[in-house]
């Protein structure tokens, strides 16, 4: 099994997938189970997981491209995951190297992490959104929070993903980009980036 965790401001989503066989020599992945509570009830939900995607860095930034002329200035501040990789949408947020100036969410994250690590779980770094763009022929699908982005990502998800039949009427857009975790957890792989003075930070992107 895999698990994808989206993190927002004090609360969490999960989703548990698992393998139920192939086509056309593709793994076919089912949902097994979805979440939505406590970051202590996540840790046992997620421990059937061999990984676990989380929308949301793991830790501070120590800083690393400060000085790196060669990474847009947007970026400098933050850590190597951020630095967009080749063909891959860059990420809208840049984690801060002061806890004070991180954002509710991040928060929530750094505590998701330490959780799942005490646990003893695999965990890796994971971009939703570039997932629906890379399912979407790298275009943007619709907005996620209208009906129409909804139903844009459920079907994006459907070519590989077989949803339960309450998706469209009771997932929320959270439940949606943690079935992405999930996907990304599952099938995905580091992403290659050109970092001069990396912090060990890496984003898994779906492939």
């Amino acid at each position: 099994m895999y698990a994808g965790v989206d993190v927002g401001q004090g609360r969490v989503n999960a989703v548990l997938l698992s393998c139920a066989g192939t086509h056309r020599e593709r793994p076919v992945w089912q949902v097994t189970a979805r979440f939505d509570g406590s970051v202590i009830e996540l840790t046992a939900f997620c421990r059937p997981a061999v990984r676990v995607a989380v929308d949301a860095p793991g830790g501070l930034s120590v800083g690393a491209h400060a000085g790196d002329l060669s990474v847009s200035p947007k970026f400098r501040t933050g850590r190597c995951s951020e630095v967009p990789s080749a063909g891959w949408p860059a990420v809208s947020w840049v984690t801060p190297s002061d806890m004070g100036a991180a954002p509710g969410w991040m928060h929530t994250g750094f505590t998701v992490w330490r959780a799942l690590e005490q646990d003893g779980a695999e965990v890796v770094e994971a971009f939703p959104a570039a997932c629906f763009h890379r399912l979407n022929g790298r275009r943007w699908p619709p907005r996620k929070s209208t009906p129409a982005g909804r139903g844009a990502r459920l079907a994006l998800l459907a070519d590989r993903v077989r949803l339960p039949g309450d998706a469209h009427t009771a997932w929320s857009h959270d439940d949606i980009d943690a079935a992405a975790c999930a996907l990304i957890a599952a099938t995905g792989r580091p992403a290659l980036h050109d970092c001069r003075a990396p912090d060990g930070s890496v984003m898994w992107l779906l492939q």
